[in-house]
Order: C-alpha cells, then sequence, then structure tokens
C-alpha cells in the first residue's frame, strides 16, 4: 500500500518519507499543494533534490511526486509551461524517478493537463512516467460522461501509465467506473496501465474536518461521515471492489504513528485474509507472518521479484544490511509460494510471468503498490523494438514447452496480422502450444498484393515477429511456397505436394478465383502448410477466413488437404463487423435503392445484434518444443526490387514508400486513440474533404486492409467516445461501406475486372495509353490531380476526396476504362483491398451498384482551399498565388512568370483542353450503350442487373443517364425539355448528389 505524505516543510519532509518507508509502505506519493513562490523548498523539484539526500536511491525511485499546473503555471505563456514541466521530468528522471501524478488543479484553465500531455515533447526515456487522476464519483451523470471523456482524450496522447482514482463512498459508482477503465484497457492493449485507487483512514477528527469544510472534488455521503464505525465499513467495501479490479491502493491520511499504519494495513487487507490482530500483512494477495516483513522488504515481494535495495517493510536505511536480509532462507521459502492467481503447477515459473509480466519487458515496471491484484495481460512494448538472435533463443525458452500432441498451427494471413481480438490465437491458446506462421506463395493470383502492399506486408511481418519474441517468447514462421511451375520440380516435399495437387483437384472452383495462376497459389500454400504441420506434429490449424475469392478458393484447398491428412482446421470471421452470407437484402426497393448503404445497414441489424466487443490478446504462447525452419523475411521476395539487365539492382521503390509510415500494431493503436479522442474525430463532418489540413482523416485504412486493427476494435472505440450522433455519423459508417464493398464482392465475386451492370461491357473506353501515362505519372497539366497522383506514388497512400478527384478525371474526362485505374490503384495503395477498390471504381466508372451522382471538378480544388496540397506535391507551382494555383492556365503571363512557371516546360500543358465537351462525349456515349440494351431498362428508366438467385433489381441510375421506354434520355423533373449540357459546369468542386463514393475505406 502506498502513503500520501502530509507535510508543511523540508523538516517534516523528511521524517514523514524515513517513517514512512519504514513502517512498511511500498511507495510514497508527494503532493504539490503550493506554489514555488510560496512554498519554495516544496515546489516539485526542490522536494526531489531534498529527498534525494535523505533517501536511498531505491527508496527514492518509489516516490510519485505531484505536478500541479495550477501551481507551476507562467500565466498566458503555454510554452513556458510546458518548458517548466519537462524540466522538472528531466530532473526527476535524472534522480531515477519513475513516476509522477500530473493534474491541472482546482478552477479552469486553458492549458490543462490533457493540453501539456498532447504538447509533451519530452521520449519516454527521457521523462518518469505520467499517471493522470480520474474522479468517478460525481453525483450528476453529465459530470461523469466528461470526466471520462477527459480520460479518453488524456489516454488517447499515449503519454499516461496509471490512473490515480479519486476518494469517494458510492460503491456502485465506484464499480461502473472500475469496470469502465477494465474495459478500456483492453480494447485499448494498454495491459500495463496501472489503476490507484484512494482512501482514508477514519477517525473522529477526519469525519469532523470533512463535515466542517470538505475537501474538493472529494463525495462522501453521509452514513460515511455519520460514524467512524459507519466508515470504516464503507472502506472495507470500497478496499474489497478495489482489491477484485486489480487496483493498487493509496492512504491519504496523516500517518505519525506506528498504530495507525498498522490499523490502515488492517482495514485494508483482503477480508479473507485480515486477521483479528495486526500479527500479518497483505501485499498482492498473499499473506505474510510480519517476521518476514524485514526479509520482503529486502529480497522479494510475493511473486519472488527482486525489489530495490532499501525499499520494503522494516527496511534499513544501509545496503550491506538489506543484503544479509535478502540472504535469509525465510525469504527465500516465502519466494517459492504460489500466487493465489497462479496454480501451484504454475509457481515454478518466473516471476515475472506468475505476476502477468512479460519478463521480455525492456523498462523495468515499478514494484510498488504491489497490494493489486496480479496482472493477467502481457506487457505490450509502446515500440516494438529489434532483438538479435542469441536474444531471441533466450525467449523463446521463457515458457515450458507443451505437448507436442497439443500443438496447434496458427495460420496468419495478409489481413490480420496483429495480437489482439485475433480469435485464431486465443483458440490455439487454450489448447497447447502455438506455433504461428505466415506463408507466401511464389505464385499469386491476380489480386494478390501489388507492390506498395507487399512493402506493407514485408515490415508488417518483421512487427509481428518482434511482438511475439518481445511478448511472448514466441516467434513468426515464414515459409515461401515455392515451385518451378505447376508440373515442375518443387522445393516442397513430394508427398505434401501431391496431397495439396489431389486436394486442388477435389474442391469445386469458386467463382471469381478460376484462373490457373489462383489454383497454382492454391496448391503451394496447401503444400507448404501440411509440411508444416506435419513437421510440427500439429493437431489443428486455426485461422481467419478471407472474404475474397482467390482467398477462399486458397484456404479451402489448404482445409481440403489438412483434413485428409488427419489434421483438424477452424476458420473463423474476424475481418469484418458482419458475416456478407449472414446478410439477408431483398431485391428492389428498401428504404434505398438495392446494394446502397441504408437497406444494408438495415439488413445488417436484422442480421443480429451490435458487434461483438473486441477481445484482448491472449496471456500467454506455449512455445513448441522445438521451433521449425524460418524464412528470412527478406527471403519471401516482398516489393524486391527489379535486377537489372546489367546484374544491378533497381531501385528499391516500396521502402520509399515505408518511409512514411509505421507498419505495426502498436502504431494502429496510437493512430486510432489519437484520431478518436483527439480533433479528427470531432472536426470529421466538416473537414473530412479537405486534403490541405492536418488530422482530416485518421489514415487508419492500411491498418485496418492489414488486420492491425480489427474493424471491432475502431467500431467501438468510436461508440465509446459517447460523442453526439452529428459528429459521428459519417466516420461510423465507413465501417459498414467497407462491410457493404465485402457483401457485394460476395455477391459479384468478379466486380475486380467485371462491370456488375453487365451491359455496362460494351461500353467503348478509350485505348489511350499516352493518356493513361500521364495520369499514372501525376502530369496530366491539372495540378490537383497531379498532386494527388504524385502524392500516391511517394507515400501508397491518397486522401479519399482526392481519389474521387483522380478516378472521376480518367474515367469522366480520358474516358479510360476504371479497370485501368483499378489496377492502378491496387498495385500502387498501401491499403489496396480488393473489395473496397473494386467498388469505386466500379461506381465511378457508373458500372458499379451505387454509381457516382456527382461530378469532381479537377480545376476547383475544393479539397486544397490553401493550395497546400498542390504546393507540396507540386512543387513546381508553390510559388504561384491561390487565385491561380489549381488552374494555372488562368494566370497572366506575368504571374506565370513571377512563379517561375512557364507552361509546357516547367509544367505540363493540360492533356484535356475542354472539359465540357470531354463530359459531353462520355454522357453520349453511355447514353447511346444503354440504348442499346433496352432488355436491361426498366419503366422508370433504370438499369437492372441479375442477382446470384435469379432476380433482377433496379439499381440507382443518374438522373442524366436514365432512358424511356424508347431509349431516349429522361428529361429530368422541372428541367427544360431540350438540354444542352450534360450535367457539367466549370465551378462544380463539390460532392453533387448522392452515390457511394468508395466510402468502404476508412479515411
Amino acid at each position: 500500500m502506498r502513503a500520501e505524505l502530509f507535510v508543511k516543510d523540508t523538516s517534516s519532509l523528511v521524517t514523514s518519507s524515513r517513517f514512512l518507508f519504514s513502517a512498511g509502505a511500498h511507495g510514497l506519493n508527494l503532493p504539490n499543494k503550493a506554489s514555488a513562490s510560496s512554498a519554495p523548498e516544496l515546489a516539485p523539484t526542490a522536494a526531489l533534490r531534498t529527498l534525494a539526500q535523505a533517501l536511498t536511491p531505491a527508496q527514492l525511485e518509489m516516490v510519485c511526486p505531484h505536478y500541479s499546473l495550477k501551481f507551476n503555471s507562467a500565466g498566458a505563456n503555454s510554452a513556458a509551461t510546458l518548458r517548466t514541466f519537462e524540466d522538472f521530468c528531466q530532473e526527476a528522471a535524472r534522480l531515477r524517478v519513475r513516476q509522477c501524478l500530473l493534474v491541472s488543479g482546482s478552477g479552469s484553465r486553458k492549458f490543462d493537463t490533457v493540453e501539456c500531455l498532447k504538447s509533451l515533447r519530452l521520449p519516454p526515456e527521457s521523462r518518469p512516467e505520467i499517471g493522470v487522476a480520474f474522479n468517478p464519483f460525481f453525483p450528476d451523470h453529465a459530470s461523469r460522461q466528461r470526466e471520462r471523456a477527459r480520460l479518453r482524450q488524456k489516454l488517447g496522447t499515449g503519454a499516461v501509465s496509471s490512473v490515480w482514482l479519486q476518494i469517494g463512498t458510492d460503491a456502485s459508482l465506484l464499480s461502473e467506473a472500475l469496470d469502465f477503465l477494465q474495459a478500456l484497457k483492453q480494447e485499448r492493449q494498454l495491459p500495463d496501465l496501472r489503476l490507484y485507487g484512494s482512501v482514508f483512514l477514519p477517525s473522529k477528527r477526519l469525519l469532523a474536518q470533512m463535515k466542517f469544510r470538505p475537501w474538493n472534488g472529494v463525495f462522501l455521503s453521509g452514513e460515511y461521515l455519520s460514524s467512524v464505525e459507519s466508515a470504516e465499513a464503507i472502506t472495507r467495501e470500497m478496499v474489497g471492489i478495489y482489491h477484485a479490479h486489480g487496483a493498487q491502493l493509496l492512504l491519504e491520511s496523516c500517518i505519525s504513528k506506528t498504530e495507525e499504519w498498522a490499523a490502515a494495513v488492517q482495514l485494508c487487507a483482503p477480508s479473507d485474509a485480515r486477521p483479528a490482530d495486526v500479527s500479518r500483512i497483505w501485499m498482492d494477495g498473499q499473506v505474510a507472518p510480519l517476521a518476514f516483513q524485514g526479509n520482503l522488504g529486502a529480497g522479494v515481494n510475493s511473486c519472488g521479484d527482486p525489489l530495490p535495495h532499501g525499499v520494503g517493510a522494516c527496511a534499513p536505511q544501509d545496503s550491506s544490511s538489506m543484503e544479509r536480509r535478502a540472504a535469509s532462507q525465510d525469504s527465500a521459502n516465502y519466494a517459492a509460494m504460489p500466487s493465489p492467481s497462479v496454480s501451484a503447477s504454475d509457481a515454478g515459473r518466473s516471476c515475472a510471468e506468475s505476476a502477468g509480466e512479460s519478463p521480455r519487458s525492456k523498462r523495468h515496471r515499478p514494484s510498488d503498490g504491489l497490494e493489486g491484484r496480479p496482472e493477467v495481460e502481457p506487457t505490450r512494448p509502446t515500440v516494438a523494438a529489434k532483438v538479435d538472435g542469441a536474444a531471441d533463443d533466450a525467449r523463446a525458452e521463457t515458457a515450458p514447452p507443451a505437448d507436442v500432441g497439443s500443438l496447434s498451427l496458427v495460420w496468419f494471413r495478409s489481413f490480420d496480422l496483429r495480437l489482439a481480438d485475433h480469435a485464431p490465437l486465443l483458440a490455439a491458446a487454450r489448447h497447447g502450444a502455438v506455433l504461428p506462421c505466415f506463408v507466401w506463395p511464389a505464385a499469386r493470383g491476380e489480386w494478390a498484393p501489388g507492390g506498395a502492399a507487399q512493402a506493407w506486408l514485408k515490415a508488417s511481418l518483421e512487427s509481428l515477429d518482434t511482438d511475439l519474441r518481445q511478448q511472448y517468447g514466441s516467434r513468426l514462421i515464414l515459409r515461401l511456397a515455392a515451385s518451378a511451375g505447376p508440373d515442375g520440380a518443387s522445393d516442397i516435399a513430394d508427398g505434401c505436394l501431391a496431397a495439396a495437387r489431389a486436394a486442388c483437384a477435389k474442391v469445386g472452383l469458386n467463382s471469381g478465383a478460376e484462373s490457373p495462376a489462383v489454383e497454382l497459389e492454391a496448391v503451394l500454400t496447401a503444400a507448404e502448410v501440411l509440411l508444416l504441420s506435419r513437421e510440427c506434429g500439429a493437431g489443428t490449424v486455426y485461422w481467419h477466413r478471407s472474404y475474397e475469392p482467390e482467398g477462399r478458393r486458397v484456404e479451402r484447398v489448404v482445409a481440403s488437404a489438412l483434413r485428409s491428412a488427419g489434421v483438424a482446421v477452424e476458420d473463423m470471421p474476424g475481418h469484418l463487423l458482419y458475416e456478407p452470407n449472414e446478410v439477408n437484402l431483398s431485391a428492389g426497393w428498401s428504404g434505398g435503392h438495392w446494394g446502397t448503404l441504408m437497406p444494408f445497414l438495415k439488413a445488417c441489424e436484422r442480421s443480429g445484434s451490435l458487434p461483438t466487443r473486441p477481445a484482448s490478446p491472449p496471456t500467454r504462447l506455449a512455445p513448441p518444443r522445438q521451433w521449425p525452419q524460418s524464412t528470412a523475411v527478406v527471403g519471401l521476395g516482398l516489393a524486391a526490387p527489379r535486377v537489372r539487365a546489367d546484374g544491378g539492382v533497381g531501385w528499391d521503390w516500396g521502402a520509399t514508400v515505408m518511409q512514411s509510415w509505421t507498419a505495426s500494431e502498436t502504431e494502429a493503436i496510437r493512430l486510432m486513440l489519437l484520431f478518436v479522442d483527439g480533433i479528427g474525430l470531432r472536426g470529421y463532418e466538416s473537414r473530412r474533404s479537405r486534403a490541405d489540413l492536418l488530422e482530416t482523416v485518421s489514415r487508419l485504412s492500411p491498418y485496418l486492409r492489414f488486420g492491425q486493427l480489427s474493424a471491432r476494435q475502431l467500431f467501438h472505440a468510436v461508440r465509446d467516445t459517447g460523442l453526439p450522433r452529428n459528429q459521428v455519423k459519417t466516420f461510423s459508417r465507413r465501417l459498414h461501406w467497407r462491410d457493404l464493398a465485402y457483401f457485394q464482392l460476395h455477391t459479384f465475386p468478379q466486380m475486380a475486372w467485371q462491370p456488375i451492370r453487365a451491359h455496362y461491357q460494351a461500353y467503348g473506353w478509350s485505348c489511350d495509353t499516352a493518356a493513361l501515362r500521364a495520369w499514372q505519372r501525376g502530369r496530366t497539366g491539372y495540378p490537383m490531380v497531379d498532386a494527388g497522383m504524385r502524392c500516391l506514388w511517394a507515400t501508397g497512400w491518397m486522401h479519399q476526396s482526392v481519389r474521387m478527384v483522380t478516378a472521376s478525371f480518367l474515367v469522366e474526362f480520358l474516358g479510360i476504362s476504371w479497370v485501368e485505374g483499378a489496377g492502378w490503384f491496387h498495385d500502387t495503395l498501401v491499403d489496396a483491398d480488393n473489395a473496397i477498390n473494386a467498388m469505386m471504381w466500379q461506381n465511378a466508372g457508373r458500372s458499379g451498384i451505387d454509381q457516382w451522382n456527382f461530378v469532381l471538378s479537377p480545376e476547383a480544388g475544393s479539397q486544397d482551399l490553401t493550395g497546400e496540397y498542390v504546393r507540396r506535391w507540386v512543387p513546381e507551382l508553390a510559388q504561384l498565388p491561390n487565385k491561380h494555383i489549381h488552374a494555372p492556365w488562368r494566370a497572366p503571363e506575368a504571374v506565370l512568370s513571377a512563379a517561375g512557371v512557364e507552361l509546357g516546360v516547367t509544367y505540363p500543358n493540360r492533356i484535356v483542353a475542354d472539359l465540357e465537351a470531354a463530359r459531353k462525349g462520355t454522357v453520349a456515349a453511355l447514353l447511346r450503350m444503354r440504348a442499346e440494351a433496352p432488355e436491361f431498362n426498366d419503366p422508370g428508366g433504370y438499369d437492372l442487373v441479375t442477382l446470384p438467385s435469379g432476380e433482377r433489381t433496379r439499381v440507382f441510375t443518374k438522373q442524366e443517364l436514365r432512358l424511356m421506354g424508347v431509349g431516349s434520355p429522361r428529361t429530368p423533373p422541372g428541367a427544360p425539355k431540350q438540354s444542352g449540357r450534360a450535367g457539367w459546369g466549370r465551378g462544380a468542386g463539390e460532392v453533387k448528389g448522392r452515390g457511394s463514393n468508395g466510402r468502404g475505406r476508412v479515411s
């Protein structure tokens, strides 16, 4: 149990701290209750320096100084206030203080804890761990919700290591708050987030004081204040709740006598372990005889952890005495006692394991406050560090190997590269030893990850392997499934290859995966997984199921080959919120056109309850007795640079792209919290179209694509903000658009290259390869288009609104097929997702279910009002004023000259000079094509599509493309009989009308 210091000067600071450590306190909290000007000797830095002279270094480590922004403010100068706090942090780190508690102080201020944490520039290694305060006891619901929202903001900064709950007496509110905090820890993958709960030692004097002058923010009931007996009973109830939730206790009463400390220990011990007298002391869920207290303080805690010299009950002031105590046999005997949360058979495990802390944690966690229930989640490092081979081998032995007969393979796919919310990993962990693996086939189908996606995949595999090693002592086994060809010599054992070929012949083809390349991919993958299962003696193989035609084909062959060999298989959902085959969407109108968002959303809601909350990572992964051979990541050939004719290696484009990203699960969570808890989500409705501003979109799309963030994690993170619906509506629906894309792919497996509106196959697209190349290279002469395409090439990503501009330009004004655009995006996007990419491009090309009902101008620049986006990616135009930055051809010659721009020389001329004429031609060609297929035109002028059931259904068709029964264009309601324009004007820069606009991608 920790104790708070109550001091008035330097002398009492030294005396009180020494007494409390000698009495048995496992840590001290040093409040900051006055400004430096009024009590300079008790200012945070000065007080720490005093304690550094009075305590042993190990004791000083266990002091948690409070830092109040109210008492250390530089007034309106927020930068100066921040510098003062950072100076304090650096001095505390120099003194080896492990943690501090940052508080705003009473009253309101612009630069509060949230702003301070957001602005903090010091890296973790240059400061103590930071804790924040949380008050769950506000009587009114609105205040409690605001307090929770503020806590989410604090945690969203990524700088918080602990939460300190203030004092109160409402047991139901405390239970509710601790449940909330535990859920928050799991959802946000913060297993190391420590919880502290404050209590009083009731006395007549305390009750009188709280009645006369209660502390600000402390809510005590009338029953508590009625008598010491009532207060003690309520305190025991609150302590029991803290114990049950693994929270550590902080005693906020002035303790100056040994008897007072003994009374506090007795009051705060677990109800089933507290004796009638005070002959025993509770630590970390166990009861130790007082005779052992000195030994515990000197040598080990209740789990057998070594404690720093000079910390613990009855801790002496000299290290030699400590060392003698540490050597006592009593201490060793006590250390061997198993923790109540660990079975006796596990007592021989390392202390870090039995306490739930990974022995691979790079940063030593404070051993103070051991009274909390041992955590059972592994340490999740903030930054995944590289480890060498020797360290790998050592880590691999930290967990005892399980019986080989109970070993399971977890087959990671290119869309589930995470540890949290991973159903196959959890299932395997429950049934024995676990061997995580990833197989990359040398031959792949057309829609396997493209170049940029392979670069992301390469970095992600490295990160996942590091996480497995550091958190579990496990590793990711990589295999390259290679063959000389369908009938050639193979690197794979002949028997496994033959079995895989037999399985492929037995399993029927599925639509959308009929190519020979997919068949070879399926055979190679199945043979390698089968070989690996034989090598390690796996009884079961678990994986997340794919929802893409090629992926489904591969896993069906893998499953058949494994089952034939007597290996059990289990594929599990996990990539989407809803299973596409469980969504029943009837033909016809149902609150919207078939296949559009609202009918789909309602069908999802009818299919069951809300998506379940995300699961935590496994607590432990038992390794196999022997690790099989693994290929180095570089050996997979992912995004490998081309080999030139002279034998040299070409430019590593993938490495260049990845300079803009950190492809890891940790980074995914950090970005999600930064967006959800910051200004991103709150300003999304009004700012999402802006590419020139920061934090307008989340940039989470590649992390969702590769499964480093699950859809359920993001879904519930948004819901848990408690923000009003009008603030989160659009972003919340992004995940449903994503599911809709997979529903469409499930319904139309060939939609990646074949129009869903079958008659649109007859449309005559342009074959202008020079124009296509100019578009790909960002040299169209339209700055907004060029900026987007250059950004894509440099970073593998593009803002959603700019994707729409570039896609619209390709199909509307160049008349080039959407298939070309989809293929280029597939190769160059790090977030290339087959379903989402196909849905966006089909709708852009008007052949999709929800064709775009708008036109985006390539010259208006509404996505770049400041011009900064174009200036960044088209630097040759950087000196142009905003008025001409998006249409330099309209600039006077003098303006161009002053900006150093010569059209056709320093920047290309426009490849389409007359946008309006080009658009008219596109519309006319579409109308002719539709008129030639009257059987696909319903009486209202809408397109008809045929569903897999054989039913036909009307789908949304843009007004200007609708036909009358005679095949002529239908006049829009209220429009003149003759329409000389095709719905395009030079100033149309915003989204007009409705349409899916590719929203399946979370941007």
